[in-house]
């Protein structure tokens, strides 16, 4: 089900559950700085290291910051995707 996106609501978030599926499993931004989909807790994420494929992620100030920006450019596609996905889902709607 796609959940339809208030574009007058510029401050609105598209609720979690509908991103989702949008959102990548892992988002790496250095070698043992990254996360991933957690395998227990649906919906929820945590830390991983890519070069030890454990949860402890660790990295100097940078990598975190390359960190945050990738999740931040995820959250971005994946908040587009949604978009068109409700788009297309209008359109078909409208036919």
């Amino acid at each position: 089900m796609v959940e339809h996106i208030d574009r007058d609501a510029a401050d609105k978030r598209p609720d979690d559950d509908a991103l989702l599926p949008y959102l990548p499993d892992h988002i790496q931004a250095a070698r043992r700085c990254g996360l991933e989909k957690s395998e227990w807790l649906t919906g929820w994420f945590v830390s991983w290291s890519p070069r030890n494929d454990n949860q402890n992620a660790e990295g100097c100030w940078s990598d975190w910051v390359a960190l945050a920006n990738a999740i931040l450019d995820a959250d971005r596609k994946a908040t587009a995707a949604l978009s068109a996905a409700a788009d297309h889902m209008e359109a078909g709607d409208a036919n």
